[in-house]
């Protein structure tokens, strides 16, 4: 039944033209243990390597999270159960973690034939101990078309949790539908309270996506939202202005 909700919800976001934030992970809130399993470099096997954890979410929405744990001082991983097939492109994970301040996590793809292809921002460092900090990483397929892969996440030495993750085609994510003389800039960009939108035609309808692909604001008539009440973090906005012509710009929500 799940998978068939996410078939849904895949639906659903190509009708509307979004099919760039369509989040190719299953179970991506944890919901369950189902769709991920743990991995390691050296002897921890089962529960060892970490576990679903249902004490704890980084959103109040009634899910879990994964904890990654620390065995043996081995490369311990958060692995995809399900392979998922990709192109040459360009793609963005988005992850949730909780750890100790100065751990190191590394996200990176595990693709048939390529081999680990790391993200292009490189490492993350966890900023502060016991806070939920997200993470934004950006990773270029090499040439190796309709193969497949999985999403991984490594640390060492140290047990964190994750949650709310997303993977999605970055390149779709920018691609302006609007005609090439019109000129639109998002601003200020990131943004803490009022992001206007500087169009040379009037805009019908904004909404507003996370990076889960989910629309969590929509306002019509108007070039500017306030987007103080949102989560620090990346969104995705679509435009559609007057003659319904669709744009997607993406933004970043400061603190």
């Amino acid at each position: 039944m799940k998978k068939n909700y996410t078939l849904l919800a895949c639906t659903v976001l190509m009708s509307i033209g979004l099919f760039g934030q369509t989040n190719l992970l299953l179970n991506p809130t944890f919901t369950s243990g189902d769709d991920w399993k743990g991995d390691a470099v050296g002897g921890c096997t089962g529960a060892e390597l970490g576990a679903y954890d249902s004490s704890e979410t980084n959103t109040a929405d009634g899910s879990g999270c994964w904890q990654i744990n620390a065995c043996d001082n081995n490369n311990n991983r958060l692995q995809s159960a399900a392979a998922f097939a990709v192109d040459m492109d360009n793609y963005t994970f988005t992850f949730y973690v909780k750890g100790t301040a100065g751990q190191v996590v590394t996200p990176w793809f595990f693709v048939t034939g390529s081999g680990n292809v790391l993200p292009v921002e490189g490492d993350y460092t966890i900023v502060n101990t016991g806070v939920w900090e997200q993470v934004v990483r950006t990773h270029d397929i090499p040439a190796a078309a309709n193969v497949t892969a999985r999403i991984r996440l490594k640390t060492v030495d140290s047990s964190i949790k994750v949650d709310d993750v997303s993977l999605v085609l970055t390149s779709s994510l920018g691609v302006n539908d609007f005609s090439s003389i019109e000129k639109m800039n998002l601003f200020p960009n990131p943004v803490s309270d009022i992001l206007s939108i500087k169009s040379s035609s009037g805009i019908k309808k904004l909404e507003v996506f996370n990076l889960l692909g989910q629309k969590i604001m929509v306002k019509e008539n108007t070039n500017s939202l306030n987007v103080n009440k949102l989560k620090p973090g990346a969104y995705i906005l679509k435009i559609v202005n007057e003659n319904d012509s669709v744009s997607t710009k993406k933004f970043i929500k400061s603190n």
